[in-house]
Protein backbone atom coordinates (compact mmCIF):
# COMPACT_ATOMS: atom_id res chain seq x y z
CA UNK A 1 0.00 0.00 0.00
CA UNK A 2 2.71 2.22 0.82
CA UNK A 3 4.20 2.05 -3.10
CA UNK A 4 0.64 2.64 -4.12
CA UNK A 5 0.60 5.88 -2.05
CA UNK A 6 3.68 7.33 -3.32
CA UNK A 7 2.58 6.87 -7.03
CA UNK A 8 -0.78 8.64 -6.12
CA UNK A 9 1.32 11.55 -4.42
CA UNK A 10 3.28 11.69 -7.55
CA UNK A 11 0.31 11.54 -10.03
CA UNK A 12 -2.35 13.72 -8.55
CA UNK A 13 -4.59 13.78 -11.51
CA UNK A 14 -5.08 12.93 -15.15
CA UNK A 15 -4.66 9.81 -16.75
CA UNK A 16 -2.33 8.53 -13.93
CA UNK A 17 -5.18 9.17 -11.43
CA UNK A 18 -7.63 7.52 -13.47
CA UNK A 19 -5.35 4.37 -13.82
CA UNK A 20 -4.08 4.21 -10.48
CA UNK A 21 -8.19 4.25 -9.37
CA UNK A 22 -9.26 1.60 -11.54
CA UNK A 23 -6.15 -0.43 -10.48
CA UNK A 24 -7.24 -0.18 -6.45
CA UNK A 25 -11.14 -0.60 -7.23
CA UNK A 26 -10.12 -4.19 -9.47
CA UNK A 27 -7.45 -5.49 -6.82
CA UNK A 28 -10.48 -4.79 -4.47
CA UNK A 29 -12.73 -6.75 -6.84
CA UNK A 30 -11.63 -9.40 -9.38
CA UNK A 31 -8.32 -8.52 -9.70
CA UNK A 32 -6.43 -7.30 -13.04
CA UNK A 33 -4.97 -10.72 -14.31
CA UNK A 34 -6.68 -12.00 -17.57
CA UNK A 35 -5.97 -16.01 -18.81
CA UNK A 36 -6.14 -15.81 -22.72
CA UNK A 37 -4.33 -16.92 -25.77
CA UNK A 38 -1.07 -14.83 -27.22
CA UNK A 39 -1.24 -14.30 -31.02
CA UNK A 40 1.10 -16.72 -32.21
CA UNK A 41 2.14 -18.81 -29.89
CA UNK A 42 0.32 -22.17 -27.85
CA UNK A 43 -1.35 -22.35 -24.76
CA UNK A 44 -2.66 -19.83 -22.24
CA UNK A 45 -1.09 -17.01 -21.31
CA UNK A 46 -1.63 -14.51 -18.28
CA UNK A 47 -1.76 -10.73 -18.51
CA UNK A 48 -2.60 -7.76 -17.17
CA UNK A 49 -6.27 -6.59 -18.24
CA UNK A 50 -6.77 -3.57 -19.87
CA UNK A 51 -11.07 -3.63 -19.34
CA UNK A 52 -9.89 -3.76 -15.33
CA UNK A 53 -7.38 -0.86 -15.68
CA UNK A 54 -10.55 0.82 -17.34
CA UNK A 55 -9.63 0.62 -20.71
CA UNK A 56 -11.97 -0.26 -23.95
CA UNK A 57 -9.84 -2.03 -25.85
CA UNK A 58 -6.96 -4.85 -25.65
CA UNK A 59 -3.59 -3.40 -24.63
CA UNK A 60 -1.04 -5.10 -27.19
CA UNK A 61 1.63 -4.19 -24.43
CA UNK A 62 0.09 -5.97 -22.08
CA UNK A 63 -0.18 -9.08 -23.70
CA UNK A 64 3.49 -8.40 -24.30
CA UNK A 65 4.37 -8.47 -20.97
CA UNK A 66 2.33 -11.53 -20.15
CA UNK A 67 3.68 -15.16 -18.87
CA UNK A 68 2.55 -18.72 -20.00
CA UNK A 69 0.44 -19.97 -17.37
CA UNK A 70 2.21 -22.89 -16.39
CA UNK A 71 5.23 -20.04 -15.03
CA UNK A 72 2.62 -18.07 -13.40
CA UNK A 73 1.27 -21.23 -11.55
CA UNK A 74 5.16 -22.37 -10.73
CA UNK A 75 5.72 -18.79 -9.14
CA UNK A 76 2.61 -18.93 -7.09
CA UNK A 77 3.83 -22.21 -5.54
CA UNK A 78 7.24 -20.89 -5.31
CA UNK A 79 6.87 -17.00 -4.98
CA UNK A 80 10.54 -16.49 -4.21
CA UNK A 81 12.00 -19.07 -6.57
CA UNK A 82 11.68 -16.88 -9.75
CA UNK A 83 12.86 -13.25 -8.39
CA UNK A 84 14.49 -10.93 -10.60
CA UNK A 85 17.12 -8.45 -8.66
CA UNK A 86 18.62 -5.82 -9.50
CA UNK A 87 17.20 -5.77 -12.95
CA UNK A 88 16.39 -2.30 -14.34
CA UNK A 89 12.74 -1.44 -15.44
CA UNK A 90 14.41 -1.11 -18.80
CA UNK A 91 15.30 -4.62 -19.17
CA UNK A 92 11.83 -5.83 -18.99
CA UNK A 93 10.17 -3.44 -21.19
CA UNK A 94 13.01 -5.02 -24.12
Amino acid sequence: MRVYTQVRQRLPDGIGKYLLVKLADSMAKDGILSIGEKAGTAGKWVSVSGKALGLSNRVEEFEKLGVHINHYQKSLEHPRSGTVTNRPLSGWLN
